[in-house]
C-alpha cells in the first residue's frame, strides 16, 4: 500500500489500486439551475457560492492525480453507484470547498454501501485530508447549516444592532461629535 502524506494536515491518505476517490461538483449544478432575478435570495446564493470558494473540476482532477496516483478516480453526478464503492477498503471524497457542501446525499449513500472495513476520508480543494467517521460528519452538517442560515453573520449583526447605542452614547459623552 502507499501512503500519502498530505502537508500541513498531518494526515496521511492510502492511495492503493482499490481506493476510489469520488469526485462530485454540487455547485456547477447549482450554476445550471440559478435563483432566477436579482432578487436577495440570488444575491444570497452568488455570495454563498463566492464565499465557498470551490475549486474547479480541472484543479481537483488534478489534485487527485498528485496526491491519490493509485487511486480509482470516480466522478459521479447526483447518484452514487452502489459497484463503485462496495469493492473499495478506501474511500476519498473529493470536496472541491473546504466543508463539503452539497455532499452530504453522497455521503449517506458512500456510508450505506461501503464495507463495514473499509476507511472514508475527505480531501478537500484547499488539499487539507481527515478521516471521515459518522461522528466528524455530524459536526460537519451543523457547520453546512450554520453557513447556510448565515449564523455568524446574523449573530455579528445581532451584536452591532445591540452595542451600536451603547457606543454612540460612549462617544457623544466623549465629545466626539
Amino acid at each position: 500500500m502507499t501512503i500519502t502524506h498530505v502537508p500541513d494536515s498531518g494526515q496521511v491518505l492510502p492511495t492503493t489500486p482499490d481506493t476510489v476517490a469520488i469526485m462530485a461538483f454540487p455547485d456547477e449544478r447549482a450554476r445550471a439551475q440559478p435563483v432566477r432575478g436579482e432578487g436577495l435570495l440570488a444575491k444570497l446564493d452568488r455570495i454563498a457560492r463566492y464565499k465557498r470558494n470551490a475549486r474547479s473540476p480541472e484543479y481537483m482532477r488534478q489534485v487527485a492525480m498528485s496526491m491519490l496516483p493509485h487511486a480509482r478516480v470516480v466522478e459521479v453526478d447526483g447518484a452514487m453507484p452502489a459497484a463503485t464503492v462496495a469493492p473499495a477498503s478506501h474511500i476519498v471524497l473529493l470536496w472541491p470547498d473546504a466543508i463539503g457542501h452539497g455532499w452530504m446525499p453522497l455521503e449517506r449513500q458512500v456510508f450505506r454501501f461501503k464495507r463495514d472495513d473499509a476507511s472514508v476520508y475527505a480531501l478537500s480543494g484547499r488539499r487539507r485530508a481527515f478521516r471521515l467517521t459518522r461522528a466528524t460528519l455530524w459536526g460537519l452538517r451543523l457547520r453546512r447549516l450554520a453557513e447556510r442560515l448565515w449564523l455568524g453573520e446574523a449573530v455579528m449583526a445581532l451584536g452591532l444592532l445591540v452595542t451600536a447605542p451603547f457606543l454612540v452614547m460612549w462617544d457623544f459623552a466623549r465629545g466626539h461629535r
